[in-house]
């Protein structure tokens, strides 16, 4: 006979917050599973993997060692057989699961499964610690649409929310005006460490605090890793959620430059500060992303070519000279050095733009210290 394995007694607010959670985060998924529930620690785990969410949350004392696949079908009838009775006690026997309470009980086909690996891998260096209600009233005020604008034009999309971590506060908001709205700013007093800013959706910003399972009160803690992060990190309760942020135009321009150079077999090193430097042919450059705001990205690419230069008439003459002769590059003095370097505007950058300019400014570096190799040379006898 298979022996019916324990998975110990769920209270009404475990199972309802899991069950809030799979409504939520599960839409859009690839995945037909709900939850995957396994024993981490001497307590329940139940995980959600979704397309652009992780979601963990950790349940009362429980000893058992396999996985299950829970559907979100069984999760969502223990939660209402929960309310009834407060609690259900939950067993796995051959390929069954059960929930059951003194009023009812639910009975499902539910195979054993592997716990998901989380997909954040991030340094989460910035935090913000406030009163979980008190964070709700901020997100859902920021990325709720106001009820006197029900003629939003969205025919081309939401515009983004963003949550910003400074100096004793977290601040949100959207704004909606491009869509016909207001722009929306709401703030609270929080224990912060560290700052950044981070861009979501408006209805992900908004689902952030809307699992209406938690009881009380409890601390919320928001993370991110201000330097390369792609989640946002909250924790409140027994909640651990990572949601996938909307990626800032300064690092999906990094990202496509990188991946073209590396493409290309170049030999490429980066920052922390997102600055590429590559080397090909001979000939080295540097790639700098400079962000004015959050919608003027600038892509610059610059290549030494002359360092240890002294600033004569002479010099300056065939700057200006070499300079008529360009399209998009431009040749300057910076400091000691003379630089060859072109600028590629947001609203211009794409594959074949940054290959245009990229193997311009490659090409100008290479005829330009052709140009300046006499000079140089003139330059080095004289200072010798």
């Amino acid at each position: 006979m298979t022996q019916s394995i324990d998975l110990g007694v769920a209270p009404h607010a475990e199972i309802a917050l899991v069950a809030s959670a799979i409504r939520i985060y599960r839409r859009g998924s690839q995945s037909g599973t709900g939850v995957v529930l396994d024993c981490h620690e001497g307590c329940r785990r139940w995980q959600l993997a979704g397309d652009d969410a992780f979601v963990t949350v950790t349940g009362d004392a429980a000893d058992f060692s396999d996985a299950y696949e829970v559907p979100a079908q069984f999760v969502s009838s223990a939660a209402d057989i929960a309310a009834m009775g407060q609690e259900v006690a939950l067993s796995w026997r051959g390929s069954k699961m059960t929930a059951t309470n003194s009023v009812s009980a639910i009975s499902m086909t539910v195979l054993r499964g592997t716990a998901p690996t989380s997909p954040v891998s991030q340094v989460a260096s910035v935090r913000a610690t406030m009163p979980y209600r008190h964070l709700f009233r901020v997100l859902d005020t920021a990325s709720e649409p106001a009820a006197d604008f029900p003629s939003l034009d969205l025919d081309d999309g939401l515009p983004d929310s963003w949550l910003r971590i400074e100096d004793g506060r977290i601040t949100c908001g959207t704004d909606w005006t491009e869509v016909g709205g207001r722009d929306v700013c709401v703030s609270g007093v929080a224990t912060t460490e560290g700052s950044a800013l981070v861009r979501l959706d408006p209805p992900t910003m908004n689902n952030l605090t809307s699992l209406h399972a938690i009881e009380g009160n409890p601390d919320a803690t928001v993370a991110v890793d201000p330097i390369a992060g792609e989640w946002l990190q909250l924790e409140y309760g027994p909640m651990r959620l990572a949601v996938r942020t909307v990626v800032p135009p300064a690092q999906a321009v990094f990202n496509e430059a990188q991946a073209w150079l590396k493409a290309r077999d170049a030999t490429v090193v980066t920052d922390e500060r997102g600055t590429i430097v590559a080397e090909e042919h001979g000939v080295a450059t540097r790639i700098a992303i400079l962000e004015a705001d959050w919608h003027d990205v600038v892509t610059r690419i610059t290549s030494v070519v002359l360092r240890e230069a002294v600033e004569t008439l002479e010099l300056l003459r065939e700057i200006n000279a070499f300079n008529l002769t360009l399209t998009t590059s431009r040749v300057w003095l910076d400091g000691d050095k003379v630089v060859v370097g072109s600028d590629l505007y947001q609203s211009e950058f794409d594959e074949d733009a940054f290959s245009q300019h990229y193997g311009r400014v490659c090409q100008d570096a290479q005829r330009l210290a052709g140009v300046l190799a006499p000079l140089a040379a003139t330059q080095l006898e004289t200072s010798s």
